[in-house]
């Protein structure tokens, strides 16, 4: 048999034929990820055993992931992988404002939040990705940082007044005339 993840103990009752044999259970506490073996050993009044197996398999407990992450028109850095849960993200243009990101839950159940992806400024953003299940108790955490570019400043030409410089020429004038 198969069990689910949460399942620690498989209760069993076992009845002999005989009203004289014992049953004695063993293996069916404590199960770990993967095979276990539970045992019923009937042990006739002659002390003739027989021992019956019951091969359980427990199931790994499945973390919440995306099984997809997508930035519209935009490579993400490291490549997605549903194991890796940070990325950075270099954006070339000052004038956006939020992304368009595609975030798929690995479990149908499962519901995805988007927190930071509004108001983007210029420097580094922090983006959250939240993977939630349906009853709030499990959460996996994704983060891009997307950095958006300073915008470029218009320079400032100063008027620069040239009475100084009419003074410095009239000076060396005069000190070449003199």
């Amino acid at each position: 048999m198969t069990v689910d993840a949460e399942v620690d103990e498989i209760e069993i009752k076992a009845v002999a034929e005989d009203k004289s044999a014992k049953v004695k259970i063993s293996g069916n506490e404590d199960l770990k990820i993967g095979t276990n073996t539970i045992n019923v050993l009937v042990t006739a009044e002659d002390g003739t055993e027989r021992t019956y197996v019951i091969t359980v398999t427990k199931q790994r407990k499945e973390q919440l992931k995306l099984s997809e992450l997508l930035i519209e028109g935009l490579p993400l850095k490291p490549e997605f992988d549903e194991n890796v849960y940070e990325y950075t993200l270099e954006l070339d243009k000052t004038d956006i404002s939020e992304l368009n990101i595609t975030a798929t839950p690995s479990k149908k159940s499962a519901e995805v939040e988007i927190v930071g992806n509004t108001e983007l400024k210029p420097g580094e953003n922090v983006i959250t990705i939240l993977v939630k299940s349906s009853d709030g108790e499990e959460i996996t955490t994704y983060q891009i940082t997307a950095k958006l570019p300073e915008p470029v400043k218009d320079i400032v030409t100063i008027e620069k007044n040239n009475d100084d410089l009419y003074k410095f020429i009239g000076i060396a004038v005069a000190a070449f005339v003199l």
